[in-house]
């Protein structure tokens, strides 16, 4: 009998069964008869511990780091930072446990965690905290139901670092035991689309990326038309489909410069431009957010904005095992501009 196999048959969660096993129940909120039901179903099942996760609970030693990988993004892209912090926990000898998930499933990846003692978790991969607490949109819905249990958790001790979050904070925010670290992307936008503006580029369109696209149109003379919604299963697919949407749009509306969100979809998408006889820069420009090695290797190679020299995932780590000094609880990082021939400003 194994935690998955009681939860299955009492119908609730494997961390819900965790907790009333190990004496956490009222401490999460749940009803102390549910913790007896619990109980009484294990023992009469012949349930046992995992020897191994009790070893690691029960160990004196400073516990381990929770590393949590946001799957929003692609492996390859924060490739080079894995290596990075999984040498230097290796160098300092501090364990750690490794989590892979997704911003629907946040909250219970950080249950699961806490119920190992982890402490701090360091996530990796863009995050962002809900808009708007009132949707009725189910994602969205679901999105605020996880971080009212990442709040709750926050709130008992879990302290959680977010390596890459996609600044600027909404009204309603958590504010205990949590630091972020990352870019402005709503400020990134605008100060592209002042340069380009300024360089006789316009108009721009823009990949619906920071989910405030809309409050610039106040700002810049674009149109709706302009704010490009594109799903991205995958980075190359999603460049394509960009470019077509594009070339589509230019048949009643000029376009100038595209702004897309990642390096990969750049490529995917200044390809399909040139296939369909567009030139890049000359009949549209092409910037991306975001540098990769392959970026500066192709050609047109792509101008982009920010980089892997950019990040602060080691520091945010090294602040946490004590070596740096703590990080302040919101920290918007500089992004670097690399110009190359997709784009180059006029002025």
């Amino acid at each position: 009998m194994t935690l998955s196999e009681i939860a299955e048959a009492l119908n609730i969660s494997k961390t819900a069964v965790s907790f009333c096993l190990n004496g956490r129940a009222r401490e999460f909120g749940l009803r102390p008869e549910l913790e007896e039901q619990v109980k009484i179903f294990a023992e009469a099942h012949g349930y046992k511990p995992n020897a191994a996760a009790r070893k690691l609970r029960n160990k004196k030693s400073i516990p381990p780091v929770g590393i949590v990988f946001l799957n929003e993004g692609s492996l390859s892209k924060f490739g080079s930072t894995f290596k990075r912090i999984f040498r230097y926990l290796q160098e300092v000898r501090r364990e750690y446990i490794f989590m892979g998930t997704d911003m629907s499933q946040l909250g219970n990846t950080l249950q699961t965690l806490n119920s190992m003692d982890v402490k701090d978790v360091l996530v990796i991969g863009r995050c962002r905290e809900p808009e708007d607490r009132s949707s009725c949109d189910p994602v969205e819905k679901n999105s605020i139901e996880q971080w009212q249990k990442v709040k709750l958790l926050l709130q008992y001790g879990m302290r959680l670092y977010l390596a890459n979050y996609a600044f600027p904070l909404p009204e309603e925010h958590i504010t205990e035991n949590i630091v972020r670290v990352g870019f402005n992307r709503s400020d990134l936008q605008r100060e592209f689309l002042r340069k380009a503006y300024d360089s006789g580029m316009g108009p721009v369109a823009l990949t619906k990326w920071t989910q405030t696209e809309e409050a610039l149109l106040t700002e810049f003379p674009e149109s709706a038309d302009l704010i490009i919604p594109v799903e991205w299963n995958d980075q190359c697919q999603g460049g394509r489909e960009v470019a077509e949407y594009v070339l589509k749009l230019r048949k009643k509306q000029p376009v100038r410069t595209i702004f897309i969100s990642n390096a990969v979809s750049a490529i995917s998408l200044i390809s399909t431009l040139i296939d369909s006889g567009v030139r890049v820069p000359e009949d549209i420009a092409v910037a991306a957010f975001g540098d990769d090695p392959l970026a500066g290797a192709v050609r047109p190679a792509v101008t982009t904005i920010g980089s892997p020299e950019d990040d602060k995932t080691l520091e945010l780590l090294k602040s946490i095992c004590g070596e740096l000094p703590p990080f302040p609880e919101n920290t918007v990082i500089p992004y670097s501009w690399h110009i190359r021939q997709s784009m180059i400003f006029n002025k």
